[in-house]
């Protein structure tokens, strides 16, 4: 019996808190929530540049790989055409 009541007491007192901070907080004001509004405009937007950002970034992390690949296979063709010239087999 004495468990019952202290659970009642004890929802009574959940409920109350619910209630209290419900009016302790609330929706906001019409100017609050244009401000929310403009807030989260304003991340959605900056999430997508940012999002443009990291695709600009791979694409020239790529470039930066394919460039370095076509300079090595350069320096590769230019030594190999050196060691030709330089060979005494070379006419």
């Amino acid at each position: 019996m004495q468990e019952l009541q202290r659970l009642d007491t004890e929802i009574t007192r959940l409920s109350t808190t619910a209630r209290d901070c419900g009016l302790l907080m609330p929706d906001g004001s019409p100017d609050q929530q244009a401000r929310i509004a403009a807030l989260t405009a304003t991340l959605r937007r900056v999430e997508a540049d940012n999002s443009d950002a990291d695709a600009k970034n791979q694409l020239y992390l790529l470039l930066r790989e394919r460039t370095r690949c076509g300079h090595s296979r350069a320096n590769i063709t230019l030594n190999v055409a050196r060691r030709v010239l330089r060979s005494p087999f070379y006419v």
